[in-house]
């Protein structure tokens, strides 16, 4: 926290829940209850289990059944077609309405064997149109993420030596399993911080002349809202693809820098209709310089903070793994190439990714349909009280007297 502190990120206790904060350095709420981390399936499960709720798993979605409506003559979304692991098909029918909440990568898929997409998009794959909409499957952001990772020499500084030290893991586990209790029953980072760049980039030129809407920066955010997050984990860890552990009593700790707002937009598409079959996703990752820009003086300043912040410049040995040196970059240009080549993404329990799926309102909207909602929320639990992203539209005929 002191080292956020040096620069120029001050501590404020309530970061996360007034939305007030766009430079400065807290703690996040946990979201562990008993030892357990919590989510949104608490509200039906173990202790509040309901009749009226039926929890199918190991199931797909394939498509939502649409029907004209003889009434009203438009069209009305009436149930899903699900598919089980082993091809079993069957149907669930809804007295209401539908509500689609697959996820960043799985609501555009489940809307285009639907046939609600773009035209084309569903003429190619055989998929009767039921509503064409160019917006579905299109537009999709992703906050990326870049680890940098420190050696420590302190003893006792990290938790590696709870999980990867000798057969460390092995108790480690039996504790948690038998008490709820010890490094598996916390959330394992430390200090989060957000921070504002204008400063920093105010004399580079991709940035000062940058197209922007009044009152806000090139990436379309307010002074208010930040540019960036930092946080830092409390042993060595991350995404699958970083495996150089640090066993024989060595201690390793990475920075996080976050991107918000990215300039960058992908797409998820189907190659098959399919409901087994994954969607096609191309995040587009770095198509905007701006992003690469941003996300790269991120990287610079959350090392300045290791570097040179009071809390920390003591206690680092060099840069993890051993072979490299990233800890002596001091120009923006020395860090683009290991942002470009680091940058990366979340993925939580289940494949439930941390990207989202932004569809205008203009684009979303199904004039000829009813009972039809959509409904997406894709922010960490961490951040639900500061960046509480929650789009749920309800596709609608006029006076056809279902809530909007």
């Amino acid at each position: 926290m002191k080292s956020y502190q040096t620069l120029g990120m001050p501590y404020d206790a309530d970061m996360f829940t007034t939305g007030n904060t766009s430079n400065g350095c807290g703690h996040a709420p946990r979201t562990v209850f008993e030892g357990v981390r919590t989510t949104g399936a608490d509200f039906i499960t173990k202790g509040f289990r309901r009749n009226n709720i039926t929890i199918k798993t190991d199931h797909t979605v394939d498509k939502v059944l649409i029907e004209r409506d003889s009434s009203t003559g438009g069209q009305r979304a009436t149930g899903v077609r699900i598919v089980s692991q082993d091809g079993e098909v069957s149907t669930a029918r809804a007295r209401r309405e539908v509500i689609v909440s697959g996820g960043a990568y799985c609501s555009p898929a489940i809307l285009l064997r639907s046939g609600v997409g773009p035209a084309a998009e569903l003429q190619r794959l055989g998929v009767e149109c039921k509503s064409d909409l160019p917006g579905v499957g299109r537009n999709l952001m992703d906050h990326l993420i870049v680890f940098v990772f420190y050696e420590t020499e302190v003893p006792g500084l990290t938790t590696d030596h709870l999980v990867y030290h000798g057969d460390s893991f092995a108790s480690t586990y039996n504790l948690w399993k038998e008490k709820k209790t010890g490094f598996l029953s916390t959330f394992p980072f430390g200090a989060f911080a957000f921070a504002r760049l204008d400063e920093r980039l105010a004399d580079e030129p991709l940035w000062r002349d940058a197209p922007r809407e009044p009152g806000r920066d090139p990436m379309g955010l307010t002074p208010s809202q930040p540019n960036i997050e930092f946080f830092h984990t409390e042993c060595y860890g991350g995404p699958k693809q970083y495996d150089k552990f640090p066993i024989d009593n060595k201690h390793a700790f990475a920075m996080i820098s976050e991107l918000f707002a990215p300039k960058s937009k992908g797409s998820v598409t189907l190659e098959s209709t399919d409901p087994l079959a994954k969607p096609v996703v191309d995040h587009n990752y770095h198509a905007d310089p701006l992003d690469v820009l941003v996300l790269t003086e991120a990287v610079r300043l959350g090392n300045e903070v290791i570097m040179k912040g009071e809390g920390t410049r003591d206690i680092v040995k060099g840069s993890w793994p051993q072979d490299l040196t990233h800890h002596a970059h001091t120009n923006r240009e020395d860090w683009e190439d290991y942002v470009r080549l680091n940058a990366t993404t979340c993925e939580f329990f289940l494949n439930n990714p941390l990207p989202r799926l932004f569809v205008p309102p203009f684009e979303c909207k199904i004039s000829d349909m009813l009972c039809f909602s959509f409904t997406q929320a894709t922010t960490p639990p961490e951040h639900a009280k500061w960046e509480r992203t929650m789009i749920r539209w309800l596709c609608w005929t006029p006076n056809c007297g279902c809530e909007v």
